[in-house]
């Protein structure tokens, strides 16, 4: 059986749909069963509880022995997602699929990079058998952006003429499963990549040509990125980590492109202009 939380996040819901593709026994735990309606028609197990409440974790660890470890960024992250690996020490659970990020470390410039690297040690030192994940930055981050291209046909970032390799989260939920569904991938660390490497200005032309429509990129400073955040209420140790992780985007720090998604996954990553073509909809509305 596998114990899937963030079920009702973008990684962790599509993690849920391959797996119970698949046929594999499957739970999803999550906080709120009315947000897993749209999974009706699979073939799941619902637990209800909260990471907060460890209670709630060992109940729905009966019969589990691998989980898929994903939670919102927040700076509570460290304390919900230890309170995971000590109940699945509890439940002899034997192994820890875990989606950290590219910037892990315990040297991280960023708190979020430094919390996912504190955790992935916690997994390590209790013993658990481990997959830990690494992605890039989403392409599903530029669902962000849609209103200002649907309205302004712009979009505004701190990123200058750098290039990333951005991934779709649904590769990442492939690369995800298959580490949950082979064992040859314990004790892996991955790194995952889109298949190239591209600036936010051909970002911009990409969504020009499918969007039918002239889409422009704007260059902020990272003052004005901040104000652009601060104005949208994000909280201020996620705005230092944007402004920061932007700075490393700019720089090309995060432009390399690695074959995990083909090498583990077994399929091909998909473009940007395939996101662009899948999302279309959302940045016209």
């Amino acid at each position: 059986m596998i114990l899937v939380t963030g079920a009702t996040g973008r990684i962790g819901g599509e993690v849920l749909q391959l797996l119970a593709d698949e046929g594999a026994p499957v739970r999803a735990f999550v906080r709120d069963p009315a947000k897993m309606l749209w999974a009706g028609e699979l073939d799941i197990e619902i637990a209800e509880g909260d990471m907060a409440e460890p209670a709630t974790i060992d109940a729905a660890l009966p019969g589990v022995d691998r989980i898929f470890l994903c939670t919102q960024a927040n700076p509570a992250q460290v304390e919900l997602q230890s309170n995971v690996v000590k109940a699945a020490v509890r439940a002899g659970v034997e192994q820890i699929v875990k989606i950290s990020a590219r910037s892990t470390a315990h040297d991280a410039p960023t708190a979020l990079g430094r919390w996912h690297a504190e955790t992935e040690k916690q997994i390590i030192d209790a013993g658990l058998g481990y997959t830990h994940l690494h992605p890039t930055v989403f392409m599903q981050t530029f669902l962000a952006f849609a209103p200002s291209i649907a309205s302004e046909g712009a979009f505004y970032a701190q990123m200058k003429d750098g290039r990333i390799s951005i991934v779709d989260t649904r590769d990442i939920a492939a690369v995800a499963v298959a580490a949950l569904s082979n064992a040859a991938h314990l004790g892996q660390t991955y790194k995952i990549t889109g298949p190239e490497a591209i600036s936010y200005e051909e970002a911009a032309q990409t969504l020009s040509t499918v969007l039918g429509k002239p889409v422009r990129y704007v260059a902020l400073t990272p003052d004005e990125h901040r104000a652009r955040m601060r104005a949208s209420g994000v909280p201020e140790w996620r705005i230092e980590d944007q402004v920061k992780l932007f700075q490393m985007f700019s720089n090309n720090l995060w432009a390399d492109v690695d074959p995990s998604v083909r090498d583990v996954a077994k399929i091909e990553p998909r473009t940007f202009a395939q996101f662009a073509r899948d999302h279309a909809h959302l940045f016209t509305s």
